[in-house]
C-alpha cells in the first residue's frame, strides 16, 4: 500500500483512543467509587498530557539544534517547555516545573535575541518569571511591554497578574482596568474584569 504511512499517523490516535476507553471504562466500573478513583484517572491523564508534551520538546530541539536562528522553533520550544512545567505544576512536581520554566525563559530569551520587538513572546517570557517566582523581574519585562505596545491588551492583563501578586494592588486594577478598556467583550477584557473584583486575593493565574 503506497499510502501506509497514513496508517502510522493514525497510531497515536488510535492509542490515544484505546487508553481512553479503557480509564473511562474503569471509572465506571468503579461507580461511587470515591475521590481517590477520580484522582487516580486524573494523574494518569496528566501523566499522558506530559509525555506527549516531551515528545513536542525532543522534536523542536532538534530543529533549533539544525538551526538556532530558526526562530518559529524557538518560539515553539519556549511555548511547550512553559506548557510542560504547568502540566508539572499541576502534577506536583515542583523541580520538574522549575526547570521547565527555566528552560522555557531561556528558548524565550534566545528567540527575543532575534526578534525583540515581538510583544507577545515578551509576555510570555514575563509571565515565565512570574512562573518562577522572579516577580519583580516579571513587572520590569511587563513594565517594558505595555510601554512599547500599549494596545496589547493581554500584556496589561498579564502585567496586573504580577502587581497583584507584588501586593501593589490599586496598580494592579488600573492594569486590568486598562486591558477591559481595550476590548471589554472579548476573553481576556471579561477577565480583567473579573480579576478586579478579586484583586488582593494573591496568586490569580494569567491565560
Amino acid at each position: 500500500m503506497k499510502d501506509y504511512w497514513k496508517w502510522l499517523l493514525l497510531i497515536p490516535v488510535i492509542a490515544g483512543a484505546v487508553i481512553a476507553g479503557y480509564l473511562i471504562t474503569g471509572w465506571l466500573s468503579q461507580g461511587d467509587g470515591g475521590s481517590a478513583t477520580d484522582t487516580g484517572v486524573q494523574n494518569q491523564a496528566i501523566q499522558l498530557e506530559i509525555s506527549d508534551k516531551q515528545q513536542v520538546i525532543d522534536k523542536t530541539k532538534a530543529l533549533v539544534a539544525n538551526d538556532a536562528s530558526d526562530t518559529l522553533a524557538l518560539e515553539n520550544l519556549g511555548n511547550a517547555y512553559l506548557e510542560l512545567g504547568m502540566l508539572q505544576t499541576e502534577d506536583g512536581d515542583v523541580n520538574g516545573s522549575f526547570r521547565s520554566y527555566k528552560a522555557a525563559a531561556d528558548a524565550y530569551q534566545r528567540y527575543l535575541q532575534l526578534m525583540p520587538d515581538d510583544a507577545d513572546v515578551r509576555i510570555d517570557l514575563g509571565y515565565t518569571y512570574y512562573n518562577l517566582l522572579m516577580f519583580e523581574v516579571a513587572e520590569r519585562e511587563l513594565k517594558a511591554v505595555t510601554e512599547a505596545a500599549p494596545s496589547n491588551q493581554r500584556g496589561w492583563h498579564v502585567y496586573g497578574v504580577v502587581l497583584n501578586r507584588l501586593e501593589k494592588t490599586d496598580e494592579a486594577k488600573a492594569a486590568w482596568q486598562h486591558s477591559y478598556d481595550l476590548d471589554p467583550n472579548s476573553t481576556i477584557g471579561q477577565e480583567s474584569k473579573q480579576f478586579m473584583e478579586q484583586a488582593g486575593s494573591g496568586m490569580l493565574r494569567a491565560p
